[in-house]
């Protein structure tokens, strides 16, 4: 030692060498060793990290290098080798690693072998993780894989399968009296989504509806946006059978959001639904117009239903007609077909009423030539709309004539006066919104 407090016979390097041997140090080489794409040293390195961390106890280096190990012989198609590391590696979730940390590496783990269509090799692996979750009574885990596990069954399918396993996880969300458990209201609206999407895919409108107003009946959940997207597209479809299309627009609305928020394509068809409900409620707001629906218009898939809902506002009934002829596999599907003959009444109910205005009296035979309809379906649609107050007038069966105004002139000055406010407001609207 000099005088200065320094041992040059003291050997610096051997402390470095124990540090660089360190399981972290040990990971991060190897780590290194995959990203180069030196997989075989990889592999060996990622084992020198768990012999070196079991000289001790079980922790989280070793963890990690299992899941790397189990990534790579999945990449390389060794499934048996891979199920072996992993068992080995659902060894630790006990008590080497935290329930947090072992919860996210195994979920993220799950999600990337289901892109495999080897379905016994993901139905091993999905029975390992449910078997070491019910092992340290890990719910939370146990319920995640489960719910995995189900939505696999429904893509292949296999409902009988999604019904058992969605009821076996329903029971654990319930308290003793066998209602639901509010303190696992997440968990709950991820089980009726499931419910309501099978139900769908079975055409079982009636328990889909029930499905549905179970789910509202959860309360203080935080449901995903996928979960919440299914919920709200179901809403939409109950709405809007019952005729309640403001609410359905509503619900459809809030999908198609939730949707895009998932960055999942399913938005699209809510757009297509939110289109429909706002031509059932003759609405003369374009839904194009919004900010979060504008983005989507030069989309192929939309086009067709800008077209057709830009026929259905100018009341061009020939290019509606054109519309749904040509591009009905692009608009119309299971659901929306049940509601086209409404909007071909819908269309030309728009274009009867235009037609009307300049006139106090107007031959049935006219309407009924400009809107291509015989001289009975326009009398029944005039009927509606004097019955619905939307038009001021009545029938002359003998004549064959709709005569318009039969209220006092005070009275129909009236209502002109508060048409023309109407128009006026709308105009206002529409000007503020081009200039915003």
């Amino acid at each position: 030692m000099d005088d200065y407090g320094y041992d040059y016979d003291q050997d610096y390097g051997d402390d470095q060498g124990d540090e660089d041997e360190t399981p972290e140090n040990k990971f991060y080489n190897a780590k290194g060793h995959e990203e180069d794409g030196e997989i075989d040293e990889a592999l060996t390195a990622f084992d020198e990290v768990i012999e070196k961390e079991s000289e001790d106890e079980k922790g989280e280096w070793g963890f990690k290098s299992l899941k790397h190990i189990v990534k790579i012989l999945f990449k390389q198609g060794k499934f048996k080798e891979m199920m072996k590391r992993y068992k080995e590696m659902l060894t630790y979730i006990k008590d080497a690693v935290t329930r947090n940390r072992s919860d996210k590496s195994i979920n993220s783990l799950l999600d990337f072998v289901a892109t495999a269509q080897n379905l016994d090799l993901l139905l091993e692996f999905y029975g390992a993780t449910l078997t070491a979750a019910k092992d340290v009574k890990n719910e939370r885990l146990w319920f995640r894989t489960n719910m995995k596990l189900a939505r696999l069954w429904y893509d292949k399918k296999n409902f009988d399968k999604v019904f058992d396993i969605v009821s076996e996880v329903h029971k654990a969300c319930t308290q003793e009296d066998g209602t639901d458990d509010p303190k696992k209201s997440t968990q709950l609206l991820d089980i009726y989504s499931l419910e309501i999407q099978v139900h769908g895919e079975l055409n079982d409108f009636q328990k889909m509806s029930a499905a549905y107003h179970k789910a509202l009946r959860v309360k203080n959940a935080i449901p995903s946006p996928m979960v919440n997207g299914i919920i709200k597209e179901a809403g939409g479809k109950v709405n809007a059978k019952a005729g309640a299309w403001n609410s359905a627009f509503s619900s459809f609305f809030d999908a198609f959001h939730s949707f895009d928020e998932a960055g999942h394509s399913r938005r699209l068809q809510c757009l297509k639904y939110l289109c429909v409900a706002n031509m059932m409620m003759l609405s003369s707001i374009n839904p194009f117009e919004g900010a979060e629906t504008r983005p989507y218009v030069g989309l192929p898939e939309i086009v067709p239903m800008v077209k057709l809902v830009t026929a259905f506002q100018t009341s061009n009934v020939d290019d509606f007609e054109k519309c749904l002829s040509e591009y009905r596999d692009a608009i119309v599907d299971g659901f929306i077909q049940e509601f086209v003959p409404a909007l071909y009444v819908n269309v030309r109910t728009q274009l009867l009423l235009k037609l009307i205005v300049p006139y106090t009296t107007v031959r049935v035979e006219f309407l009924a030539k400009s809107l291509n309809v015989t001289v009975q379906e326009v009398e029944s649609m005039l009927v509606s709309l004097v019955l619905d107050k939307k038009v001021d007038g009545r029938i002359d069966q003998i004549n064959k004539r709709l005569l318009v105004g039969t209220r006092d002139n005070s009275a129909r000055k009236y209502d002109k006066l508060h048409h023309w406010a109407s128009q006026l407001g709308e105009f206002q609207r529409i000007i503020t919104s081009k200039v915003g």
